[in-house]
């Protein structure tokens, strides 16, 4: 009685984690679709080291971002997302870069990697649908 018991308590727990895991899968496929992204999986760039100061978000949409006027040239942190890799360029277009791959959690203080200053655009994208392991 008490193995059926516990078995049926098992395949419930299965049976629920597979349906969670099934409708955030068919949210993000969704939000993909249709451009959105919650800010907890956009990037963020800041003008100020420490992540502060004037703030910008970049949707991990595989497209060049120029950063807006008062923000270009003038990046000094970066809070990157799990799944997301961002690329920093020095032009406006993505064609010269200045900093590849960067990752969860990101950095904020760029001074540390000698790039502050100096961004004009970014490229970041969604890395979970890569197949990287």
């Amino acid at each position: 009685m008490r193995f059926q018991v516990f078995a049926t308590g098992a395949m419930f727990s299965v049976a629920v984690n597979a349906l969670v895991l099934e409708k955030a899968s068919a949210a993000h496929h969704l939000e993909r679709m249709t451009g959105r992204f919650p800010n907890s999986q956009q990037a963020t760039v800041y003008s100020e080291e420490r992540c502060k100061g004037k703030a910008y978000t970049i949707k991990p949409d595989g497209k060049c971002t120029l950063l807006p006027g008062d923000l270009t040239g003038k990046i000094n942190g970066a809070m990157v997302p799990e799944g997301v890799v961002c690329d920093f360029y020095i032009d406006k277009k993505c064609n010269e870069p200045l900093w590849i791959g960067m990752e969860d959690p990101g950095t904020c203080n760029f001074s540390e990697l000698e790039i502050g200053n100096q961004a004009k655009s970014v490229h970041c994208y969604d890395d979970t649908e890569r197949g990287e392991v």
